[in-house]
């Protein structure tokens, strides 16, 4: 049957018998998980693995931004750290989009100069404890 002179009802038929379809399919994959075909797992195995290298390599840049917080705005890290409780979770904050920032990241403002603004979220943040 040509897709261009169905009418209506022919196209609604179409469209409930594929949806049918797709519905037996997908109970049948999860009812079964063993069902899945092996280059779909690999395609998995690649994911995770990619996935677990760009976990690392954030890791590593959160940390040497950090470094690089400690070296040049030394007493701003120091705070960050005391009111986290981590040193980790200070890196990680600077490099979150805060709301305060409008989206940004407390890196994204000091790289434009304002360093006032990332302290000012500090100081805020440690007045409402």
């Amino acid at each position: 049957m040509n897709i261009n002179s169905m009418d209506d009802g022919d196209a609604a038929a179409l469209a409930a018998s594929s949806a049918a379809t797709a519905t037996k399919s997908i109970r049948a994959i999860s009812a079964s998980p063993r069902s899945i075909n092996i280059e779909s797992n690999k395609d998995f195995c690649r994911i995770s693995m990619e996935t677990k290298r760009i976990i690392e390599a954030r890791d590593r840049l959160v940390i040497d931004a950090f470094d690089a917080l400690e070296l040049h705005h030394a007493l701003l890290a120091k705070m960050l750290v005391l009111r986290l409780g981590e040193r980790m979770k200070a890196a990680r904050w600077m490099c979150s989009h805060q709301k305060p920032f409008d989206g940004r990241t407390a890196y994204d403002l000091i790289s434009d100069g304002d360093v006032e603004t990332v302290w000012d979220a500090v100081e805020r943040a440690s007045r409402q404890d």
